[in-house]
């Protein structure tokens, strides 16, 4: 609530004091049917807010960020990723210079909200591998069922602050789920993660 609503509501307040002809606001792929998560019923909370403004407005909606998935050559590094499921979850997370292209180019788009991914589509085992290859390592993948992950779930909740559960709640929700939001973009993760696989070296 501090940042995800109460900052960016500082934001829109010096916006409209300062003449702000738009406001681009991004936020979460289905994050209105995942407001019962903490972080997206603080980020909900301001888009209402952003609605009943008088200041024209895009809510840009992204699936996931190429920088959240470094987590899976860490674990690629470190011999092993671990998926939920059987890895067959989709996505296509974006990089953030294509979804910054597209918060430009929206300030002259009529659409209110817009929905964005990546240019390719990938399930969490493709992901996991293309993540073995860049630190050229043999695949290794654990599969954890969906019973640890709501029991884990269940524990984060019931004996953490929301401050704490709320990153980990929604992790653990979107990782568990399809994430499909229409291709956008020409920058594709396996040139990222072999990027990032040689700046870690």
């Amino acid at each position: 609530m501090d940042v995800d609503f109460q900052a960016n509501m500082n934001l829109l307040e010096e916006a409209k004091r300062s003449g702000v002809q738009k406001f681009i606001y991004v936020s979460v792929l289905h994050c209105r049917q995942l407001e019962y998560l903490k972080i997206c019923e603080a980020k909900e909370k301001f888009v209402r807010q952003l609605e009943r403004s008088t200041i024209d407005f895009c809510v840009i909606r992204p699936n996931g960020f190429f920088s959240d998935m470094t987590a899976y050559t860490e674990m690629a590094e470190k011999g092993r990723v671990y998926l939920f499921g059987k890895g067959e979850y989709r996505a296509n997370p974006i990089h953030g210079a294509d979804l910054a292209t597209l918060c430009v180019d929206a300030i002259d788009f009529d659409k209110r909200e817009i929905d964005i991914g990546g240019p390719q589509t990938l399930s969490h085992n493709e992901i996991a591998q293309l993540a073995f290859d860049a630190v050229n390592k043999k695949a290794a993948i654990t599969y954890i069922p969906e019973w640890l992950r709501k029991m884990v779930l269940w524990g984060v909740r019931r004996f953490t602050t929301s401050r704490f559960y709320g990153p980990i709640e929604f992790f653990l929700t979107v990782m568990a789920m399809d994430m499909l939001a229409p291709e956008y973009g020409s920058r594709t993760l396996q040139i990222f993660f072999k990027s990032a696989a040689e700046q870690s070296n």
